[in-house]
């Protein structure tokens, strides 16, 4: 998926990438979060003055309808989803092109208040709208499928019946054989047919390389 603006960031476990440039490592411990802003600070001459808009992979979401739940209910809904964590956290809410879905996802709240001081405008994205949103255009030969998008700390999983999203969720993992075994696993307690359902991967080329060397012998399509 090449979805990225001109003046973006990549928040990615470990580290960040600046408008589809270069990953680059934060190593774990106490003072990440500081550590990741003086890396950003460093690295400000490549976004310059434009708009940011910044891209936050995270597993750290949940998704709801639209129509039925606002966004005091959606937050409601991810604070009861998943575990608390020990250092507050902003829930931003973007919502699918066709207005049919909210995906509510957390950034760290000092680093959300370090970005939105920093550049003259920030929005922040989670990579599965984006996801959702292609799905919705593309042309797909059946009506049951799965679509991956691996990049190097996340791995984003839409999966679709009757042309129905099903399910839209995102691991945080680099290891190989674990963004497999999450596949596979996933794959198959949803039911999906190993010789007549699609199984799409996307996202960066060398993962994209690694997941389909890794899948391709237990789903015959995989593309």
């Amino acid at each position: 998926m090449n979805s990225f603006h001109k003046s973006s960031i990549r928040l990615m476990p470990g580290g960040f990438c600046i408008s589809n440039g270069q990953f680059i490592n934060i190593a774990p411990g106490a003072d990440f979060e500081k550590r990741l802003e003086d890396a950003i600070i460093d690295q400000q001459p490549a976004i310059g003055e434009h708009d940011l808009h910044c891209y936050v992979e995270t597993s750290r979401l949940s998704v709801s309808p639209l129509a039925e739940c606002d966004e005091e209910t959606a937050e409601a809904m991810y604070r009861l989803t998943l575990r608390s964590k020990d250092a507050e956290e902003v829930i931003i809410h973007e919502t699918s092109a066709c207005q049919s879905l909210r995906v509510s996802f957390g950034i760290d709240k000092d680093l959300h208040n370090f970005l939105m001081r920093t550049f003259q405008y920030v929005v922040f994205h989670h990579p599965i709208v984006g996801i959702i949103d292609m799905e919705a255009e593309r042309q797909h030969s059946g009506d049951d499928w799965m679509t991956v998008y691996a990049t190097h700390g996340t791995l984003s999983i839409v999966a679709y019946r009757n042309q129905k999203l099903q399910l839209a969720n995102c691991i945080e993992t680099m290891v190989a054989h674990n963004r497999a075994y999450h596949v596979l696993n996933t794959w198959t307690r949803l039911g999906y047919d190993v010789l007549n359902d699609t199984l799409y991967i996307i996202g960066d080329e060398q993962e994209i390389l690694k997941l389909k060397h890794a899948v391709s012998p237990f789903i015959k399509l995989c593309e």
